[in-house]
């Protein structure tokens, strides 16, 4: 089990960091003071899932927002969200939420659905909502 501190860095890093070193295990693991190992089977234990997973629901949790909020262009949001290219983030985008980003943008002006809610309804799992 992690201790809350580890946790709060851990998540404090995952919103800030930007690129490649957002998704470091061993960045991360020297962060916390901890092997990668040790610390990717204790963050599992801690939080039921993978260190990857949270980094991943963190970015678009950002990206979902800034389409939601911003006119900003969709190369731009990926930049913003950690990813290194447009691409990258449309596809990793489409396989998580079911849409591309274009399409998530136009339902979330249009009042179509919330950028916390997944196409099923259900909200998207931060750190703050492990089991």
């Amino acid at each position: 089990m992690l201790v809350s501190w580890r946790l709060r860095r851990i998540e404090d890093y995952a919103r800030n960091a930007a690129g490649a070193d957002s998704t470091n295990l061993a960045a991360f693991a020297d962060l916390c003071g901890l092997s990668a190992s040790h610390l990717a089977r204790c963050f599992r234990q801690t939080t039921g899932k993978t260190l990857h997973a949270y980094v991943e629901t963190v970015r678009m949790d950002r990206a979902r927002k800034l389409l939601a909020e911003t006119d900003m262009p969709i190369k731009e949001i990926a930049a913003a969200s950690g990813f290194s290219t447009a691409r990258y983030f449309s596809t990793a985008f489409r396989r998580v939420a079911g849409e591309t980003p274009r399409d998530f943008r136009a339902l979330a002006k249009a009042g179509g659905r919330s950028p916390l809610f997944d196409p099923r309804g259900r909200r998207f799992q931060g750190l703050d909502d492990r089991p």
